[in-house]
């Protein structure tokens, strides 16, 4: 990354020089095709795929070049730097001075397309000594304008997987370029930033400062699936292997639409979601990321669950009743490509679970942890699975839960035994399943409905967590 930046700053100035010298060299051949191929030729030789330019113009105030295009290398079919105009405004005469300076550059519809490689790393069709070795990388510089409009930048990993796209890109500032540090005071702005295939974050912006080898986005403005997103975030450059950080705050997003996102059918889970993240990671890999952050749904709905409604009302069980949780809320840590959950609390009342564990970015899921059934809810249990209210009134009931497996068809494990389901096994069936008992063993050849109450329990609450 430390180096591509540098390589891209130096691939526009290298297009100045190269068409400033000519120009100087006589104007007549600079607006000749042979100078266009000059131009190309002089741009290919930092790259190891041939650059090309649809068309180049000359004027007395500068030049409009049109459709640059440096293709990525083999087998990759993309693009992997392409604009749509540049447009650079000068004195000429001023390429003459000590530091040269140029009053604006344009660059409309700009898309940059990067690949990592298996090793790390990205991979560049950019010639090693050619780039290192430029005498243009220690001129100096000053660019009173540049503006970047509707531009797009898209990163995958070494599956092709997208890592990052970000469409809408525009950028508004100045540049210099003295004792070999670059400097730089803007305004970015972008349409949407989608992370992975799945999280998108809308209408981004935050002033974006150069000093040096430090990239910084100090203060990140945006809309997160209808809440608000805040942050900062900063790229250092001064390693090889360049580190970024981050910190973000989301308040108020629509957990609907975000789960809809991740491949879930609308209805899922509704409610406001506050969360804040922050951590590290490296360029060279940026999945690899490090952090913590903690989350809050409050209160949070699964309409699906309304379907016991009725039941709900006789048992005097609000979750059942009308699918809604008090809050579910967490603690996390991200490492090694998974999150892993110190607390995870699905609260209601009556009605709590409380799991531990983790979930991959393969959404590969890790979960132990215990429904607990308050002195309310295994007070009405109890009656209905047939033991004494003067026996089991005053408990609290654990019943021991593990999910595991993929998120899209988990696996969820209850130890029901210990709520004593065995004695009430018949009414449980006729109230939860419809099923008599006089039916009970013709059911359970047919594997419709099974009459053992473990089974059928854990089918329920199985329902309840949208398995």
């Amino acid at each position: 990354m430390k180096k591509l930046v540098s390589i891209l700053l130096i691939m526009f100035l290298l297009v100045i020089l190269v068409v400033a010298g000519t120009a100087l060299a006589g104007y007549l051949y600079l607006k000749s095709d042979g100078f266009k191929s000059r131009v190309e030729q002089a741009i290919s030789q930092y790259t190891t795929t041939p650059a090309s330019i649809d068309s180049l113009g000359i004027g007395i105030t500068g030049i409009t070049l049109q459709g640059l295009v440096v293709p990525n290398e083999a087998p990759l079919t993309d693009t992997f730097l392409e604009t749509g105009t540049f447009e650079l405004k000068l004195k000429w005469l001023s390429l003459l001075e000590e530091i040269p300076s140029i009053d604006a550059i344009h660059i409309g519809g700009p898309s940059l397309a990067l690949h990592q490689a298996a090793s790390g790393g990205m991979q560049l069709p950019i010639q090693e000594t050619g780039a290192d070795s430029s005498a243009a990388s220690g001129l100096d510089l000053v660019l009173r304008e540049l503006v970047i409009q509707d531009g797009s930048f898209q990163a995958f990993d070494p599956e092709g997987q997208p890592l990052i796209q970000i469409q809408g890109l525009n950028l508004g500032g100045d540049v210099k370029r003295l004792s070999g540090d670059w400097r730089l005071e803007s305004n970015l702005s972008t349409r949407s930033i989608v992370a992975g295939p799945y999280i998108t974050v809308s209408d981004v912006g935050s002033p974006l400062t150069m000093a040096g080898k430090i990239i910084e986005l100090p203060d990140v403005q945006g809309s997160f699936y209808g809440g608000s997103l805040n942050g900062q975030t900063k790229l250092d450059l001064n390693s090889d292997d360049p580190i970024f950080v981050f910190k973000l705050n989301a308040v108020g997003s629509d957990m609907d639409q975000m789960l809809q996102s991740f491949g879930k059918e609308p209805g899922f889970m509704q409610g406001p979601l506050d969360f804040s993240l922050s951590g590290q990671g490296k360029a060279s890999m940026p999945k690899n990321l490090a952090g913590q952050g903690n989350f809050k749904i409050a209160p949070a709905k699964m309409p699906k669950l309304q379907v016991a409604k009725m039941l709900g009302g006789i048992l005097g069980v609000k979750l059942i009743q009308d699918g809604t949780f008090d809050e579910v809320s967490g603690t996390f840590t991200i490492r090694d490509q998974q999150v892993d959950f110190s607390e995870l609390d699905v609260i209601s009342e009556n009605v709590s679970v409380q799991l531990s564990g983790t979930v991959g970015f393969d959404a590969q899921l890790d979960l132990q942890g215990k429904v607990i059934l308050e002195p309310g809810a295994t007070d009405v249990f109890s009656k209905l699975f047939g033991q004494t209210a003067d026996r089991i009134r005053s408990e609290m009931r654990e019943l021991p839960l593990t999910i595991t497996g993929p998120s899209s068809q988990p696996k969820v494990e209850v130890d029901t035994i210990q709520v004593g389901l065995d004695t009430g096994k018949n009414l449980l069936n006729r109230f939860l399943f419809n099923q008599e008992e006089t039916d009970q063993t013709e059911s359970a050849e047919s594997d419709s409905i099974s009459d053992d109450p473990v089974e059928a329990v854990d089918s329920l609450i199985k329902g309840f967590l949208g398995n």
